[in-house]
């Protein structure tokens, strides 16, 4: 029987707004492009079926042999629940992604013994090793049993060199997008019928620069930056859009912005029939120098991430950024005619009438100077945060790989927000948003 794998990025049941909207499973895609042509692919994603509901039958009746998914803390209960299904069905069960890699493979393993093998950091290599029957002693980050023991090797973890990575047709084409396209195209946000995503840069620019990341940042991989080759990163959106017919491209970089001369190289070697561009930016990269380069790209939406609405509070987070650049930002992209979407975030520790009062004031100032969306989401407490591990001297039953997410956000708020209501505020902020026609409010940040 040849080899086969089915993948699942399972869903977080109680995320605000996850029936609405289907992301691409970007994490998968780069997994599936590194197997061998050979291995089969099967997918259980609810994000691409066209009911949430299918994904344990898929499991189940399917003949593959192993079961890997992505997992974050908010979808865990969901990721055991497949993972007993498909040990009941004589499957592997192969864990990865952010969550595993700040738990650890050890206490992983101890806690959910329906994982056989758990891969922490970038599973590209890890994975294919591990379906191409590989000894676990020569595979980078695998954890796996021996005797009920849970056991590593000393090898370096894999890092994928990003840089010089070719288009991913394999990844991309081993999967159906219709589910998600249909879903998408219901909600009418965008304005196109067929997104697509890509990753342009693996690593986070400002935490490259500074040597820190934002406070409530919980992601363990490295801070080097990996730029994507021009070449390739072109090549890729065209050939998805050749073969999809897709009309617009989202990059889920940290930042596409993070690079000047990257983005300036991105400008110049834009092939004319390229999708216009969404992408993820800091206000501070968005600069009269920096300005061209990002309209000549094509990129025509850029998702601001400022969190907070004082000048103090953007200290406290260490955002390494100030209201007047995000202010300045708005402004000069308006000016490009390139639309802006600032993003914030609503519960991080500390959070008081007169801290909220100042977000959602200065939301509807960004309003004013241009923005024409804006999200907001609820600050979600991550193993990996300090203020994760002050919770967890209070309440030792949080110190678990698998968490209910409703326990862990009332908590927090009750120990870090106890001026506010965590209900009330949350209907603030719903009625703060309508002031904006595309709005969103998240339940979780993930």
């Amino acid at each position: 029987m040849s080899r086969s794998v089915i993948f699942a990025n399972p869903p977080a049941r109680t995320r605000e707004g996850q029936q609405k909207r289907g992301m691409f499973p970007l994490p998968l895609i780069a997994l599936a492009n590194s197997l061998d042509r050979e291995v089969k692919i099967e997918q259980a994603s609810p994000d691409l079926l066209t009911d949430y509901s299918l994904a344990p039958t898929i499991i189940s009746q399917s003949s593959s042999e192993w079961l890997a998914m992505t997992c974050y803390q908010e979808t865990m209960r969901s990721v055991v629940e497949l993972a007993k299904i498909a040990k009941n069905s004589g499957k592997k069960v192969v864990l990865g992604g952010h969550h595993i890699t700040v738990w650890g493979g050890e206490k992983v393993l101890k806690e959910i013994p329906e994982a056989d093998f758990v891969i922490v950091g970038e599973g590209e290599i890890p994975l294919e090793l591990l379906i191409a029957n590989k000894k676990p002693q020569q595979i980078p980050g695998l954890w796996w049993r021996e005797n009920g023991i849970p056991k590593t090797n000393k090898l370096p973890l894999y890092s994928n060199n990003w840089s010089n990575q070719p288009p991913m047709t394999r990844g991309y084409a081993a999967f159906d997008y219709s589910a998600l396209w249909k879903r998408n195209e219901k909600i009418g946000r965008t304005g196109y019928k067929r997104p697509f995503s890509v990753i342009g840069i693996r690593g986070c620019a400002y935490a490259q620069r500074s040597g820190r990341r934002c406070t409530f940042c919980a992601m363990p991989l490295s801070n080097r930056l990996r730029c994507r080759t021009p070449k390739y990163f072109w090549e890729e959106i065209v050939w998805m859009a050749n073969q999809f017919q897709v009309d617009f491209i989202w990059d889920h970089s940290d930042s596409l912005l993070g690079s000047p001369t990257w983005l300036a190289e991105l400008a110049e070697t834009r092939p004319p029939n390229a999708p216009p561009l969404w992408c993820y930016g800091r206000a501070d990269e968005i600069d009269i120098r920096t300005i061209e380069s990002i309209s000549r790209t094509g990129i025509e939406h850029i998702y601001i991430g400022v969190e907070v609405g004082s000048e103090e509070r953007l200290k406290e987070i260490k955002k390494g950024l100030t209201l007047a650049q995000v202010l300045s930002a708005i402004r000069l992209c308006r000016r490009y005619n390139i639309r802006v979407q600032p993003s914030f975030i609503v519960g991080l520790p500390g959070e008081t009438e007169e801290s909220l009062n100042d977000t959602i004031n200065f939301a509807l100032l960004c309003k004013e100077e241009g923005a024409d969306d804006i999200v907001f989401h609820e600050f979600i407490l991550r193993e990996g945060l300090p203020w994760f591990e002050t919770l967890v001297r209070e309440h030792p039953e949080l110190n678990r790989v698998v968490l209910d997410q409703g326990v862990v956000q009332n908590l927090l708020w009750q120990y870090f927000n106890p001026r506010l209501e965590r209900e009330e505020t949350m209907q603030r902020v719903k009625e703060a948003v309508r002031e904006f026609p595309h709005s969103e409010l998240t339940a979780w940040n993930i």
